[in-house]
């Protein structure tokens, strides 16, 4: 007969072991099974205390009595009403600390505590927050709200333009953590209307404390406009970029439309965004080998706010036309028709110049140019105008009864190898530049000019500047 032998030694104290190593692993679980439950537990009563507190306050109204405002407090399980009149009864246990608020409009707060949990809720939340703390010390309501940071201010749209790119935003709760993912976005942006407008960001914590923050969105007037030139002292480099060079173009004009009609030789993109925005096309009419070139944008052309050296070394250009084309964002005209010798007359009526600091060698060197008008130019804010006429010789009669020089620092040889006969000054503001740039001002002028001023103050100021520079046979006529 076969006899049943016992465990080992080695054999016993492994299966300790090995029970132990369970016990390990099994004891954290249960435990948190049992602090999960006990968590739920304590959240199911405490909706169940509110829901009683609103039908509390429900009961109130039915009655027809004027309910208060009511707070009951827990000290060790034990409820207390501390004042009010609004009745407060349900089954269940109650909370180990804490108290209970009912405002006259029926809305209620709580904060409980029990065995290590906290259950918070503002008069505006919905649901109640539970969250584990250290003692009851440690459980106050929640009533900071949650922080709403933008990545960037202001958002820069024009009528052009139908969505926006969100440049970002965050937020963090010191309760909650990081819920960026409940923000509301909501916008009366009106994306073809000039104007300012807001994004609002909404956020609430789950103790319904909520903040809102506004970004503005700036709607601008779409301008097509064009691309800056670069600067070249070669009639043979491309004009804007494109396929002609500039000793080809004998006339421009400008267009209020972009869409690049048939017929035409070759069209390029001329725009400051590169968008089509702006487009530029020509055609040769009469087979000469020289072009004619259409500029064109919707509505309007817009310069560049820097149109320095745009329309330079130009040598073949006999005619430009500047209806549709808007200088009112430009503020650097440097060397714009510099060196464009062809072109007899210029009408610049049209051109807005208020926000133009610098006109320095803006028609220099054309030397075929004796007509210029420039009776719309508005000098208020420049301070540069050297060398602006210098070497067009062919000029001999320049208006400038509308510049105003008060902000002008810089006039060295403003007029320098000109054979100006007439200069007019009458009308014009001219606030006496002072500096070795006012001095200049008429430095290498052929003699005999006339030159009419305003008073006798600025013929004085103006005569002193002729002999500084050695110009003899000029007479300054003050009226």
């Amino acid at each position: 007969m076969k006899k049943n032998k016992g465990f080992t030694l080695i054999e016993l104290l492994a299966v300790i072991v090995i029970l132990a190593v369970i016990a390990l692993i099994a004891a954290p679980l249960i435990m948190n099974i049992i602090s999960e439950a006990k968590k739920g537990a304590f959240l199911d009563s405490s909706y169940a205390i509110v829901t009683a507190a609103e039908q509390g306050y429900a009961k109130s109204l039915i009655k027809e009595i004027d309910a208060e405002e009511t707070e009951y407090t827990f000290d060790n399980g034990v409820k207390a009403l501390k004042n009010g009149n609004i009745s407060l009864e349900y089954k269940g246990s109650n909370p180990n600390y804490g108290n209970l608020i009912i405002n006259d409009e029926g809305n209620v707060s709580i904060n409980f505590y029990s065995n290590g949990w906290c259950a918070t809720k503002g008069y505006d939340a919905d649901t109640i927050t539970i969250r584990a703390v250290d003692a009851k010390e440690d459980c106050v309501p929640d009533v900071v709200a949650p922080v709403i940071t933008l990545e960037t201010s202001d958002i820069m749209l024009t009528t052009n333009d139908t969505s926006y790119i969100e440049p970002g935003y965050s937020v963090v709760d010191d309760t909650d953590g990081d819920i960026t993912s409940n923000v509301i976005i909501t916008n009366n942006i009106n994306y073809g209307e000039v104007g300012e407008y807001y994004i609002t960001y909404t956020i609430s914590d789950s103790a319904g404390n909520s903040t809102v923050v506004t970004r503005k969105v700036i709607v601008e007037l779409y301008e097509p406009t064009l691309k800056v030139e670069a600067y070249n002292s070669y009639s043979y480099k491309p004009f804007l970029y494109g396929p002609i060079k500039k000793q080809q173009i004998e006339s421009i004009n400008f267009s209020t439309t972009n869409i690049v009609p048939s017929g035409v030789l070759n069209s390029w993109d001329v725009s400051e965004k590169g968008d089509g925005s702006v487009m530029a096309w020509y055609k040769d009419a009469n087979s000469d080998g020289l072009y004619e070139v259409t500029i064109g944008g919707d509505g309007k052309v817009y310069a560049n706010s820097d149109s320095s050296y745009l329309f330079m070394k130009l040598d073949a250009l006999q005619t430009i036309d500047f209806t549709n084309f808007d200088t009112s964002n430009v503020i650097n005209m440097t060397g714009m028709f510099n060196y464009t010798i062809k072109l007899v007359s210029l009408d610049l009526s049209s051109f807005n110049t208020s926000n133009v600091t610098n006109m320095s060698s803006m028609f220099s060197n054309m030397t075929s140019l004796t007509s210029i008008d420039l009776s719309s130019f508005n000098t208020s804010n420049v301070t540069q105008m050297a060398y602006m006429f210098m070497g067009s010789s062919s000029l001999t009669t320049i208006n400038l009864s509308s510049f105003i020089t008060s902000n002008t620092t810089y006039m060295a040889q403003m007029f320098s190898n000109t054979n100006v006969s007439i200069i007019d000054f009458r009308q014009a503001t001219f606030d006496l530049a002072t500096g070795t740039g006012g001095d200049l001002i008429f430095y290498r002028m052929a003699s005999g000019a006339t030159i009419y001023t305003k008073n006798a103050t600025t013929k004085s100021w103006l005569e002193s500047k002729l002999q500084y520079n050695g110009i003899t046979g000029t007479v300054i006529i003050a009226s």
